[in-house]
């Protein structure tokens, strides 16, 4: 029987390990904040070591995350990517490549590209905060979604720069001496159309930061640039160590309330323990406004 006619099919190529990785000098943890139709993502596996390609069924042997089972809502610990260097060049890149915690790609579960660093541009030390893709974003033309998005589509990431150099942003400053400190970050809260203004509460106080815009005896978190001279772009509150509840609340209207009218409710706090020297970054977080939470780690 002659067969020349029939139709051949080649297996997908097995993902590729990036040529020439050197240990790079960028320290970097990560923050998931995927949400997809309007529930928490998947747990997720970071690579910084293949190179991304459509439609791979495997992973190269020996490849290995950098971080694993990283959930939603949740730090990874602090890890230094690799990076490749071009020939004669003493900086390099690292780029990232996502998968749901434990799986192996396939075509209905792709690899995901989660941005990169670039030694001389990134700051030496951050948190990358990745977040679900673009709802906009359509994709590989013919190629369903997988379950963290469109296919070729990388996830939206953030940085929060946590120590000086680079281009990109400021860090904070450190806690004062004797002191702790709480490092405000509202950019992931989910707020609702009308909300004009978020508040920080540590143990009730209504003690404004000490960058704060000026509102008398209240929490406020924005900060303007001039403000925030040495302690970046975040609201920062200065505490004795030990043990506090904090909380996020939101102004409704345009009228500047009493700290009792914003005061927040016992079952929105968060016990978080800090020691001396502690400056431990906060971000809020959720898959709505009704859902808050409050993550903390401390910047190493």
């Amino acid at each position: 029987m002659n067969d020349q006619g029939a139709a051949t099919t080649t297996p997908p190529d097995e993902a590729r390990k990036l040529p020439g990785l050197v240990k790079g000098n960028i320290k970097v943890r990560f923050f998931n904040n995927i949400v997809l139709d309007g529930k928490p993502g998947p747990a997720l596996d970071i690579y910084d070591d293949i190179q991304w390609a459509q439609n791979v069924t495997s992973l190269p042997e020996g490849v290995e995350p950098i971080v694993s089972n990283l959930a939603f809502g949740s730090f990874s610990v602090y890890v230094v990517p690799q990076v490749v260097r071009l020939q004669g060049s003493d900086t390099g890149e690292s780029h990232f490549v996502v998968l749901p915690a434990g799986t192996k790609p396939s075509a209905d579960n792709p690899l995901v590209l989660a941005g990169g660093l670039s030694e001389g541009v990134s700051p030496p030390q951050e948190t990358e905060i990745l977040s679900a893709p673009d709802p906009d974003s359509e994709g590989i033309p013919g190629v369903e979604p997988g379950p963290l998005g469109p296919a070729g589509v990388s996830l939206t990431y953030g940085q929060i720069v946590e120590k000086k150099g680079g281009q990109q942003g400021a860090p904070p400053s450190s806690a004062p001496a004797g002191k702790a400190a709480f490092v405000v970050d509202t950019a992931l809260l989910p707020v609702g159309p009308d909300n004009n203004g978020i508040f920080f509460f540590v143990d009730e106080s209504c003690s404004p930061p000490v960058n704060g815009d000026g509102l008398k005896n209240l929490p406020d978190t924005f900060v303007s640039n001039d403000a925030a001279a040495g302690y970046g772009p975040y609201a920062f509150f200065p505490v004795d160590a030990g043990s506090h509840k904090i909380a996020f609340t939101g102004l409704i209207g345009t009228t500047v309330p009493t700290c009792d009218q914003i005061k927040p409710t016992a079952d929105q706090e968060t016990s978080v323990s800090v020691e001396t020297g502690d400056t431990v970054l906060v971000l809020p977080y959720g898959v709505d406004k009704d859902h808050v939470k409050i993550a903390t780690a401390v910047i190493d």
